[in-house]
């Protein structure tokens, strides 16, 4: 009849987060999946990447199944290194038809050599989701760059993870009406089923920043009690109270500077008066992440061990902010250099 008809060969583009780019061009090497661990990982056989690299192309867990691939799978893919080696990044192309001689030098031949997110070597950049899944538990600091309350999804500049990425803050990890543009926070990241950066709780807010002395983040971790009739108040710290004999004390200034109220939880560091009792100075940091088990409430009688902690502090040393935010990547390389020293 006429029409066009897809020929016996067909590939499939997995692990594309339609979002963030373009659909991508073909990839630089095909290759099979060859192996796959217990823990899910495996590697595609390719002559070519083991004929530069010396090893076969590592896939890892979260690649795997963000891509839906399999021992005996073909695809065509680009690479990403980590350590100096090689790995397959996301996304990649699958093949889903039937396989014939001619048609696989034609896919060969006709792969398409650019793509708007790879770098100057003509290699896809996945560095950064490679640092993220190799360091689950490092902290990174940001800032808010909008909210959206209507769609229950806030989006924050974090140069850090990479200065092309912004991450996605999920109303599950906390309510955009909490936040506002500019303002500094910490949190871990994951990444999700389409490969994007996405916040993960706990997730604090700077509060009581005057902008210009570097903030780091909390050495402890307590929650604030009801404010006593001048207006200060002491912090649930069973840490702090271990350590120097008695709670930490918020002066009133510092509580209405900080915006604190009874039932915040908050990461803090201590200053010890002339008298060696300790009190909190601003800035601290607010968990905005709504759990009325943890946060709603103080909790006077819960052990330290069960407070959500914001530790260990890995932070990583921000990189130039991207154009489109600066007030609010300035904030976030500030905290993140003050962070890591």
């Amino acid at each position: 009849q006429g029409l066009p008809q897809p020929a016996a060969l067909m590939w499939k583009l997995v692990g594309w987060n339609s979002k963030a780019s373009p659909p991508p061009g073909y990839g630089k090497y095909l290759g099979n999946i060859n192996r796959v661990l217990p823990n899910g990982s495996g590697f595609v056989s390719c002559p070519e990447v083991f004929a530069e690299h010396k090893v076969d192309a590592f896939i890892p867990t979260t690649t795997m199944k963000i891509c839906g691939l399999s021992k005996g799978d073909t695809v065509s893919f680009n690479l990403c290194f980590v350590v100096g080696k090689p790995q397959l990044s996301v996304p990649c192309w699958k093949k889903v038809g039937e396989d014939a001689p001619e048609e696989k030098v034609a896919i060969a031949e006709n792969r398409c050599t650019t793509s708007p997110q790879k770098a100057s070597n003509g290699i896809e950049d996945q560095s950064w989701v490679e640092a993220i899944l190799a360091s689950p538990q490092a902290v990174y600091v940001g800032a808010v760059k909008s909210t959206s309350p209507s769609k229950g999804l806030s989006v924050v500049v974090c140069p850090e993870v990479s200065p092309k990425k912004d991450v996605f803050v999920q109303k599950s990890v906390t309510e955009p009406s909490l936040l506002s543009t500019h303002d500094v926070v910490a949190f871990k990241i994951t990444i999700d089923a389409l490969g994007a950066p996405q916040a993960s709780p706990p997730l604090w807010k700077l509060m009581g920043w005057n902008g210009k002395d570097p903030p780091r983040l909390g050495e402890y971790v307590g929650h604030v009690k009801p404010p006593l009739l001048n207006g200060s108040a002491f912090v649930d710290c069973a840490e702090v109270a271990s350590t120097h004999g008695r709670e930490a004390s918020i002066h009133e200034k510092v509580m209405a500077f900080c915006g604190l109220s009874a039932g915040d939880t908050i990461a803090f560091s201590i200053q010890l008066n002339a008298a060696g009792h300790p009190h909190i100075p601003a800035p601290c940091w607010k968990c905005c992440t709504e759990d009325p088990a943890k946060v709603a409430a103080p909790v006077v009688d819960q052990p330290a061990a069960d407070v959500v902690q914001p530790k260990p502090l890995e932070v990583k040393p921000a990189s130039t902010p991207p154009a489109a935010a600066p007030a609010a990547a300035d904030a976030a390389r500030a905290a993140a250099a003050a962070a890591a020293a």
